[in-house]
């Protein structure tokens, strides 16, 4: 009997030895995912900032030029620009095709400014919810 045991006692901590064996190499693996992770959004989150660095001049600039337009545009009433139509001004209404591309150009560079703004927003989250996680250990 004494033999019996002795072969179930090794034939468990062999058993025992391999779950912690596997258990630790699954926690190093999670850790290191981690610690991969979190470098990533690191490294994600400062080309997102450059990015919007070097758009804060073009932002700045195409808000400058939306807010002249939104002000030209109000000049434009419907009462205008159709006594403009009834009496074929071509000059006023191509100026008004012109503003209203512009103002057009300028919606949409605003629009990609702030695509990346939101993407830094985003990565900046994430960056403070790790290390909200983080601090609870």
């Amino acid at each position: 009997m004494d033999i019996m045991n002795d072969k179930v006692t090794r034939k468990l901590h062999a058993a025992l030895n391999d779950s912690i064996s596997t258990l630790t190499a699954t926690k190093n693996h999670l850790h290191s995912f981690q610690n991969d992770l979190e470098a990533s959004v690191m490294v994600q989150l400062k080309n997102a900032k450059a990015a919007l660095k070097g758009k804060k001049q073009k932002t700045e600039d195409a808000m400058a030029r939306a807010e002249k337009l939104i002000e030209a545009k109000k000049e434009e009433t419907v009462e205008t620009v159709a006594e403009w139509k009834a009496r074929h001004d071509q000059k006023k209404l191509e100026k008004r095709a012109v503003r209203a591309e512009e103002y057009a150009d300028a919606c949409i560079t605003l629009a990609l400014c702030y695509a990346v703004e939101a993407e830094s927003a985003l990565l900046e989250a994430i960056s403070a919810r790790q290390d909200a996680r983080t601090s609870k250990k």
